[in-house]
């Protein structure tokens, strides 16, 4: 079902980024080229997304292209959006790894006459033509009343997340709301993993060997959940300890874990 969802959003935001570019022509013609650059293509996410981007691309008619770095490296997916902006193509979708560098960016570009498509990471304030993506403030409300059936009464809770990233920041934002509804759990740490899930195992083998009060973790970026996970594991803590993630980054590592 998860899978089917990513594809079902892949096909609205490619045939929307067709629509926009095609107001002025009345078909499409087969050199026509779009192209998706994600965060970091290497995440089972944006393969998913990339699945249906082509399922939409071929049913239309035109190319298209997932393009990326394969970590969480904003500068770097900067660098990939202006070299496919400097190709001219007919249509951009975005997801952006950090508002305040790519504003400008995708102001520059719909100035050339690109449309740039915001997905599931926006830039609110730039001239991008539409965002379609997530609720991330209700989803990280959610992600705090999972954590809630988990920890019946009372518990410290670590987050972990992204820094600057505009989806993260919402959901970060989401579970410190959701907090008034559960007096009994206390927002202990932030960590920023920089989607990086190997400082997320250890920042959280670091609390655990500071004996630090952590009775559950809530990982709002696809990467900190197996990281968190690969900690509780090294400490043999299976089970012990519910972690409350995203993605599908998530699903073998976190198979260990049945509380989570």
């Amino acid at each position: 079902m998860k899978r089917l969802g990513v594809i079902l959003v892949s096909v609205s935001i490619f045939v929307g980024l067709v629509l926009v570019a095609s107001c002025a022509k009345p078909y499409h013609e087969e050199n026509e080229r779009y192209v998706f650059v994600a965060t970091n293509i290497n995440l089972p996410y944006w393969q998913e997304a990339q699945a249906g981007f082509f399922d939409a691309a071929k049913a239309l008619g035109v190319k298209a292209e997932l393009v990326g770095p394969t970590t969480y490296d904003p500068h770097s997916e900067v660098g990939i959006f202006r070299q496919i902006v400097e190709q001219h193509p007919a249509g951009i979708c975005l997801s952006a790894a950090q508002v305040d560098i790519f504003q400008a960016e995708i102001d520059k570009a719909v100035a050339q006459g690109i449309p740039v498509i915001c997905v599931d990471a926006d830039v609110p304030d730039s001239k991008r033509v539409l965002y379609i993506g997530t609720d991330n403030v209700k989803a990280g409300r959610e992600s705090l009343k999972r954590m809630a059936t988990l920890l019946p009464g009372k518990g410290s809770i670590v987050v972990i997340t992204i820094s600057g990233q505009h989806n993260l920041d919402d959901r970060v934002a989401g579970v410190a709301d959701a907090l008034a509804n559960f007096p009994g759990l206390k927002l202990n740490k932030i960590l920023d993993d920089k989607g990086d899930a190997r400082s997320a195992y250890d920042q959280v083998s670091e609390l655990i060997e500071k004996k630090e009060k952590v009775d559950g973790i809530i990982c709002l970026e696809a990467t900190g959940g197996s990281g968190a996970a690969g900690a509780l594991h090294r400490f043999d803590m299976d089970g012990k300890l519910p972690i409350v993630a995203f993605d599908a980054q998530l699903r073998l590592r976190l198979r260990k874990n049945p509380t989570s």
